[in-house]
């Protein structure tokens, strides 16, 4: 989205809102982070592209305009029935990572293409968010089903994404890494950082297919197999280290407590 000399892709536009209330007023109710900041290229830029959302949902009486549509929101998630789902795969990642999260959010976006992750600390601990789009259109109305997979992994950025932030300075040692890893940019994983936790996400959604859902052998090495050909050929060396860590991870106490070690294959693609 372009607003003057600001231009936020989406990922960046849907992470915005989870740091603002609801409209039409969207107060900023939780710190920028910087990689916003950075996107818009100054906070006064930021603070100003907000304004221009506040007016508009005043403006165009926005609120208005959901309230007469509440049934079809509605209809859309009865539709949907994810709350088993959901819970159910609430319960598998923080047995998976061993960390509790104080609150889950699956955000049904019916106009939205692609799915995005993100997360807030609150004073109550993190609160995770699941941008969903639709698979298909019955009637007239967006369905969102069979997205047990998707959710889980847009909620993993919330356990994996802080801990990378954690131990950056030893990230940082490996970003050399990235020039052999281009072509994932042209997906959107742009940067080291950002490549690693996907490397890991996607890697930990293939050990809880094995280790929870019962994958036979010859599914995970197609998943292996379909990961590599999209760009992460490092999957295999990251799938082995988790898998290790599923294995023994009431004795880790947890996947931060791990992480190092995932750090520590690395090097053997120096």
């Amino acid at each position: 989205m372009f607003h003057g000399s600001v231009l936020l892709g989406i990922q960046s536009l849907v992470g915005l809102m989870v740091h603002l209330s609801d409209p039409p007023l969207l107060k900023v109710t939780t710190e920028l982070p910087k990689y916003i900041i950075g996107k818009a290229g100054s906070v006064e830029s930021l603070k100003s592209f907000i304004k221009s959302l506040r007016d508009f949902a005043l403006k165009s009486n926005f609120m208005g305009f959901y309230k007469n549509h509440q049934c079809f929101y509605e209809n859309i998630i009865m539709l949907s029935n994810l709350k088993d789902d959901v819970q159910g795969t609430i319960m598998l990642l923080e047995d998976f990572f061993q960390v509790s999260v104080w609150r889950y959010n699956v955000v049904l976006t019916p106009l939205l293409e692609g799915n995005y992750g993100h997360y807030i600390k609150t004073s109550h601990g993190a609160e995770v968010f699941a941008f969903i789009s639709p698979k298909e259109i019955v009637d007239g109305s967006p369905i969102f089903r069979s997205t047990t997979a998707v959710i889980e992994h847009e909620f993993m950025h919330a356990f994996v994404n802080p801990i990378t932030e954690k131990f950056k300075n030893n990230v940082r040692k490996y970003s050399y890494l990235y020039k052999d890893l281009q072509s994932l940019s042209s997906i959107g994983y742009g940067n080291w950082e950002t490549a690693l936790n996907e490397f890991i996400i996607r890697a930990c959604a293939i050990v809880i297919g094995s280790c929870y859902r019962g994958l036979k052998k010859e599914e995970i090495t197609k998943w292996l197999c379909i990961e590599e050909k999209r760009g992460f050929k490092y999957i295999k060396l990251f799938y082995k280290a988790i898998r290790g860590y599923a294995k023994d991870r009431y004795k880790y106490g947890g996947f931060q407590e791990f992480y190092p070690k995932i750090l520590k294959i690395l090097d053997n693609l120096s």
